[in-house]
């Protein structure tokens, strides 16, 4: 009998990048929040709380993993709950859930995700276990990370983790992986919001923090000069896509690179130019870049120490928005037709930068 190619299933990837670390405070997980549904890719969050004491993240197809947490969240509660008896239920769901639908999907239909919880289940000592697709499941000493991006993310992720570094610390480092991921186009599976991956953190004998995305966990937290580096991060990166936009071209084409180059602020003024910034978001944005570049590139430390707690506050809020602005320019220019800018083929009818740096005439 001929069997047709395209009557098969086509085979899919495990979407998505999760990372899952043990630190000296405890565990945390970070996400990306890339989702495709059919042929349509989302925001969407992959953390899953379970019964308020357990948290699952996973890779793979997106309807399997909302039915595999869903199935968990309508369990019983084990009598008497443990780490055994939890972990124990949690492969069983898994099992159950691939024994009726990879006969209908077919194996690449796949699922794995990382569950984290305390060892008593409501106190103890945090622990993280990978679950595998067909129903088991083992303990992860250091770090994992699963997901199509995992091998671009292992090989960053590695080059500075260590056990003890601190849970904000571990975040931080998920943040700049995944980011780096996505600003260096190594893989298009993996995407995330203007406030970064999502992440949550277990610490010995509490609940589950949260989860949110970075940037708002490290301003709920306080964490004044890992928030704007992170939030400068995502500036700088939703900018340069903002601005090659404008030319019709991607950010990492070679072609690029003139316009990359130029400084932050001429970036700034060329969107403010085409009014693909309003007044409002420029303003927003001019002033924290200018608190920003005063922290770090000229009397820093004085000025830290002389700020307040009230004016560390207005710049956390100040960093947040202007990654938010960014990153609604970026999407904007994304989704628009900007006048004469839009290049269809080639880039031949691109505008030429003199080389005094003027910017080109619309």
């Amino acid at each position: 009998m001929l069997r047709h190619k395209h009557l098969q299933p086509r085979k899919r990837k495990l979407l998505t990048c999760v990372i899952g670390a043990t630190c000296a405070e405890g565990c945390v997980i970070i996400s990306d929040t890339r989702t495709m549904r059919e042929f349509e890719a989302n925001n969407e969050s992959k953390i899953h709380v379970l019964w308020d004491r357990v948290a699952l993240a996973g890779a793979g197809t997106t309807a399997l993993l909302d039915d595999f947490a869903s199935a968990i969240k309508d369990s019983k509660i084990p009598i008497a709950p443990s780490f055994g008896k939890t972990v124990q239920l949690i492969e069983d769901t898994m099992y159950a859930l691939q024994e009726r639908y990879q006969p209908r999907l077919g194996s690449d239909y796949d699922l794995q995700p990382i569950m984290m919880g305390l060892k008593d289940f409501d106190n103890g000592d945090p622990y993280l276990r990978l679950v595998h697709g067909h129903g088991f499941s083992e303990d992860i000493k250091e770090y994992a990370i699963i997901g199509h991006g995992a091998p671009y993310a292992a090989s960053l992720f590695r080059l500075l983790y260590d056990n003890m570094l601190n849970v904000t610390e571990v975040a931080v480092l998920g943040f700049f992986t995944i980011s780096a991921i996505i600003s260096l186009g190594l893989d298009q599976t993996v995407g995330m919001t203007a406030l970064g991956p999502e992440a949550i953190v277990l610490r010995a004998n509490e609940k589950p923090e949260p989860n949110e995305p970075l940037l708002h966990f490290l301003r709920r937290t306080r964490q004044f000069d890992r928030l704007l580096l992170c939030a400068w991060s995502e500036l700088e990166f939703n900018t340069d896509q903002a601005v090659t936009g404008q030319f019709g071209i991607g950010y990492l084409d070679e072609k690029a690179e003139l316009l990359t180059d130029w400084s932050f602020r001429r970036k700034l003024d060329f969107l403010r130019k085409l009014k693909a910034l309003t007044h409002k978001e420029y303003s927003k944005v001019k002033a924290f870049q200018e608190w920003r570049n005063k922290i770090f590139h000229r009397d820093g430390l004085e000025i830290l120490y002389t700020m307040t707690e009230a004016e560390k506050d207005e710049l956390m809020n100040q960093a947040v928005d202007a990654a938010q602005i960014s990153f609604n320019v970026a999407f904007r220019t994304a989704h628009a037709r900007p006048n004469g800018f839009i290049v269809q083929k080639g880039i031949s009818n691109l505008p030429t930068v003199d080389t005094k740096g003027k910017l080109p005439q619309p």
